[in-house]
């Protein structure tokens, strides 16, 4: 494998590393949200926070779309 290959390839692994992290980050920042609504309208703390997950819905799908529309290779 060339020098070049091995660079571009180690390049993407570092990006996708980096988008996942930023993808972390955003579906926590969007629970976070979603569960101090739920706070707010007097839910306790276990309930807001299962509240908020379902409203979301499945992280690793939401990911994966992400990941798709952004043309980013899945880590599954």
């Amino acid at each position: 494998m060339s020098i070049t290959r091995s660079l571009t390839k180690l390049g993407a692994i570092f990006r996708t590393k980096e988008i996942d992290a930023t993808l972390d980050a955003e579906i926590r920042s969007h629970l976070d949200m979603e569960m101090d609504e739920n706070l707010e309208n007097g839910m306790d703390p276990d309930q807001a926070r299962h509240a908020a997950n379902r409203a979301f819905g499945n992280a690793s799908l939401v990911k994966d779309d992400s990941r798709s529309a952004c043309d980013v290779p899945n880590r599954s």
